[in-house]
Order: structure tokens, then C-alpha cells, then sequence
């Protein structure tokens, strides 16, 4: 039986910027992660970061929903601040929807019910209501047959698309990506790539950091890259693969599509 859209789904907000960074700092004691970092995206754009380890590109995005604090400049989701004591740092969190490289999924719940508590916790539905949300997420995600099982009873690519359709579940604005698919064995990363397509398709504003340049190739609307806690590049797709400007890009290219 196909599920529905449900009726409530929030539209993106237009006139403001979906994310607006302003001059980001962060440390770790003596070490300087991000360096004057500013990014402006706007509602339904799609934007791959790429860059080595230790660029600061998932310190960046995990700022962007508060889960690390920052030390100077200023982030705005939606039009609300971003920091440690503000009040709408909650309302933000119900926002954005978050992936990260390990799924998360509470092992003693079904797939259903790991779907459903958030809607009931957070967004105070009913448990009929949430239970069409997560019905019609395991729809879009392609496992449908699968809400009865428990996560260890799926694959690897299998439960990242529940995580994938559990943060959908919170009818997010914004879903960021944190490297959705370096934990999961080659075969497995092109079932959650494909979700993650269609959610760009649909027009989902999305920022990803991942290094699957084939991706960046066909979703983004734009790819940035980081090194030592800077932004160095960004540009289109095709400029950004043809013509990188900075030689940095180009060493990184070079090594991450020969390997």
C-alpha cells in the first residue's frame, strides 16, 4: 500500500538564507580548526564539502546545527543565530536534519519504532501520526518491507537509509550529511547515494561533506573545498573538476579520484 505525503510537510523559506556563516572560528585548545570561515547557501541549494582529514570540514557542519560550539564570527540557520545559549538552538535542532558516518539506531527498537520516537518526543505527534511519517520515509528510502526487523537484522547501507529516513521523520528545512557513507563497504554506498539523489531531485536544501566525487559531479550545485581550516575553493561542479584555481585542489583531486 503506498503511503501518502503528509499534508503538514513545512515548505522551504524563501526572501533569507538557509545557512549564512560569518567569519567562523573555532579552536581545540592550541589547535585552530576553523580559520575565518564564511558560506552563505541559499534555500534548495546542494553543497558537497570536500577537503583532507583535519580540514575542519566536519567541524563546519556539525557547527551548523550546534553541535560544536564556536569561538568567534557568527552562524545563522534560517534567519536564527546559532550558539551555545540561544533560545532558538532547540527550534533549530527540529530543522535540521542530521547523517552521520555511523547510524546511530537504538539496536532494541524496530526499524519502525526507531523512526517513530522522535515525532512523539520532540514533535509531540500522536503515535498514529508518527507512524505515517515513518511509513511513508520507509517508502522513499525503499524499505518498506523491512519496519518490522530490528537494525541488526539489516545491512550496513540498509540501516544508513533508516538513519537517512529517521531525520527525515522530523520534516527538516535543511539535511546535513556528515561522510553518510565511510563507514559502509563499496556495494553498499551507491544504495544510500541514490536516496540521497532523489532527495536533492526533490529540492531538499542539503550540505554533505563527503568524498564521493562522483556525487559532487551530479547532485551539487556547488562544491567547496577545505584545507587547514579555511575555505579555499568553491565553485560549480564543472569548474570546480576542470579548472580547480588553487594548487591545493588540484594535488587533492589528483589523489582522491586516482585512488
Amino acid at each position: 500500500m503506498t503511503c501518502s505525503r503528509p499534508s503538514n510537510m513545512p515548505d522551504h523559506l524563501e526572501g533569507r538564507a538557509a545557512i549564512d556563516v560569518r567569519a567562523l572560528e573555532k579552536h581545540y585548545g592550541s589547535y585552530h580548526a576553523l580559520k575565518d570561515v564564511s558560506l552563505t547557501i541559499a534555500p534548495g541549494r546542494r553543497v558537497v564539502i570536500c577537503g583532507p582529514s583535519g580540514s575542519g570540514k566536519s567541524t563546519l557542519i556539525r557547527c551548523m546545527n550546534g553541535l560544536e560550539s564556536f569561538d568567534g564570527g557568527e552562524l545563522f540557520v534560517n534567519g536564527a543565530p546559532v550558539h551555545g545559549k540561544s533560545r532558538s538552538l532547540d527550534l533549530i535542532r527540529r530543522e535540521v536534519g542530521m547523517v552521520f558516518q555511523h547510524f546511530n539506531l537504538f539496536p532494541h527498537l524496530s526499524v519502525l519504532k526507531n523512526l517513530m520516537i522522535a515525532p512523539i518526543k520532540v514533535r509531540g505527534k500522536s503515535k498514529a501520526e508518527a507512524e505515517i511519517l515513518a511509513r511513508f520515509y520507509l517508502e522513499r528510502v525503499k524499505l518498506s518491507d523491512h519496519a518490522d526487523k530490528l537494525p541488526s537484522a539489516i545491512s550496513g547501507g540498509q540501516q544508513q537509509r533508516v538513519a537517512i529516513a529517521r531525520a527525515l521523520c522530523m520534516e527538516p528545512k535543511i539535511m546535513l550529511f556528515d561522510e553518510p557513507t565511510s563507514a559502509l563497504d563499496p556495494e553498499m554506498i551507491m544504495e544510500v547515494l541514490d536516496v540521497m539523489v532523489q532527495l536533492a531531485k526533490d529540492g531538499m536544501t542539503m550540505v554533505c561533506v563527503t568524498h564521493e566525487m562522483g556525487f559532487a559531479r551530479s547532485v551539487a550545485d556547488e562544491v567547496i573545498f577545505m584545507d587547514a581550516g579555511r575555505i579555499l575553493e568553491r565553485n560549480a561542479p564543472d569548474a570546480f573538476f576542470q579548472g580547480p584555481a588553487h594548487d591545493r585542489t588540484r594535488t587533492f583531486l589528483q589523489q582522491i579520484i586516482r585512488h
